[in-house]
């Protein structure tokens, strides 16, 4: 009986490693296309420039006139109801 197993593993790991080893048809794989460093880099950074350029400028603080204008403005609506 021992040797029925080890007969039977024997040769389903020689069955498996044959099948692992051939190659099936219409299993042709092709290399990669070979991919240009330079244009990826100039594309990346291009990127990047548009991102900065496209950030808003961040507004300035208003100063003490334009929040008592603001604050008239807000109290003649209010009054306005």
């Amino acid at each position: 009986m021992n040797k029925l197993i080890a007969i039977l593993i024997a040769g389903t790991f020689a069955l498996g490693s044959v099948a692992a080893m051939a190659q099936l048809p219409g299993s042709d794989k092709t290399p990669a296309a070979p991919v240009d460093q330079k244009a990826l880099k100039a594309e990346k950074d291009k990127a990047k420039a548009d991102a900065a350029a496209s950030k808003a400028q961040p507004k300035a603080l208003p100063d003490a006139k334009a929040k008592q204008d603001a604050l008239k403005e807000q109290t003649k609506k209010a009054s306005g109801q």
